[in-house]
C-alpha cells in the first residue's frame, strides 16, 4: 500500500533532502537505512509504505541545524560530548526532535508524519548521560515526547534504535560470532529495553515477529561487511547487550 502524497518528499531530489545530504550525511546515511528497513516493515505489515519511508527518511532531519552535536557527522577521534556537562549533553542530543518538528512543519509536510516524527523517542532515557549523572533523577535525562501512539511510530522507533545500536556494537566486535547470531541479540535486547520502558504498550505483540525477522535480513544484509559508523545516542547501549550474551 502506498500513498502518492509522499511521492515528492521521497524523492531523492526534493530540496530538503538534498540539503540534509550535504550538511548531515553521517546522520543522512542512518536514515536511508532506517527507511529502507521501515518499508520492507511496512509490506509486510500492510502499513502504507510511502508514508513509513518518508517517516524513515526525515525522522532525524533536526540534526541538521547542530549536525555537530552528533557523533556521525564529527571528525574521526572528535566527540564535543567528552568535554562538556552532561546535562548540556543532553540537551544539544534531544532537541533534534524539536528542531525536526518546526523544519517539517516549515516546508508544509503532512501532519501525520510529523506527529509519527514527533514520538520516535517516545520519552526514552538518554542512559549514557545518566550514568554520568547517576544521583540525578531519570526524569532529567528522559526525551520529552509523546509515547508512540500508532503502530507507524513504534515501527520507526524500534527500527531507529535497532538500527543504530547495531552500528555501535559492529565497530567494537572483537569476536567471531556469526553476524546473523549477532544481530539477533542486538534486535531481542532492544526491543526488551523498549517493551521495559513501556514504549510498545500500542503494538500488536503478533507483529513483533514480523519486525525481527524483517529486521533481521535487512540488517544483516546492510552489515555483512563491518562498518565505521557511529551514534552518539546509542552507545549507553552496547554494553547492556554485550552483557547479555
Amino acid at each position: 500500500m502506498s500513498n502518492d502524497k509522499y511521492k515528492k518528499y521521497i524523492d531523492p531530489t526534493f530540496p530538503l533532502l538534498e540539503k540534509y545530504r550535504e550538511i548531515a550525511p553521517g546522520s543522512y546515511k542512518h536514515s536511508q537505512n532506517v527507511a529502507n528497513i521501515c518499508e520492507s516493515i511496512a509490506i509486510e505489515l500492510e502499513l502504507d509504505v510511502d508514508l513509513m519511508r518518508c517517516c524513515g527518511l526525515y525522522h532525524d532531519i533536526g540534526k541538521m541545524n547542530y549536525p555537530l552535536n552528533f557523533s556521525e557527522n564529527q571528525p574521526a577521534k572528535t566527540n564535543i560530548h567528552d568535554d562538556i556537562e552532561p546535562n548540556v549533553s543532553y540537551h544539544l542530543i534531544t532537541r533534534h526532535v524539536s528542531d525536526g518538528v518546526l523544519i517539517l512543519l516549515q516546508n508544509d509536510f503532512p501532519i501525520e508524519v510529523i506527529k509519527i516524527i514527533s514520538e520516535h523517542h517516545g520519552d526514552t532515557l538518554l542512559r549514557q548521560f545518566h550514568k554520568k549523572e547517576e544521583e540525578s533523577p531519570e526524569d532529567l535525562f528522559r526525551y520529552k515526547g509523546r509515547k508512540p501512539t500508532s503502530m507507524e511510530s513504534i515501527v520507526l522507533m524500534i527500527v531507529d534504535s535497532v538500527e543504530a545500536t547495531s552500528r555501535a556494537m559492529i565497530i567494537q566486535r572483537k569476536d567471531d560470532e556469526e553476524n546473523g547470531v549477532f544481530i539477533k541479540r542486538i534486535i531481542q535486547s532492544t526491543i526488551e529495553r523498549l517493551d521495559d520502558d513501556d514504549q510498545l504498550d500500542k503494538i500488536l505483540h503478533g507483529a513483533i515477529k514480523q519486525i525481527k525477522r524483517i529486521l533481521t535480513k535487512e540488517l544483516e544484509s546492510i552489515y555483512h561487511k563491518r562498518v565505521i559508523y557511529k551514534d552518539e545516542e546509542d552507545k549507553d547501549i552496547v554494553d547492556e547487550i554485550k552483557n547479555k550474551k
